[in-house]
């Protein structure tokens, strides 16, 4: 079996940042939210830390794509697009 590209190693940083996407989707758009009928728009994160959140999201697809490049991984990283 052949070493796994190093790439492959980034892999627990994009679980934590998916468990924090969980948390707080919660937070601002959970059933508690919409049952006080408060807005999500008034409550959500300021620019800069939408900023770094979409900056997160586009380095997870680019992340992906890689995997995609790589010979040992390529099925998996259908998997996680798909």
């Amino acid at each position: 079996m052949s070493e796994p590209a190093p790439i492959v190693f980034l892999a627990p940083f994009f679980l934590v940042f998916e468990i924090g996407q969980l948390v707080a989707a919660e937070k601002f758009l959970g059933v508690k939210q919409i049952e006080a009928g408060s807005d999500p728009r008034e409550a959500g994160p300021g620019e800069l830390g939408s900023a770094f959140w979409a900056a997160c999201i586009i380095a997870q697809a680019a992340w992906l794509l890689w995997l995609l490049a790589e010979d040992g991984t390529r099925i998996h990283a259908a998997c996680l697009l798909l």
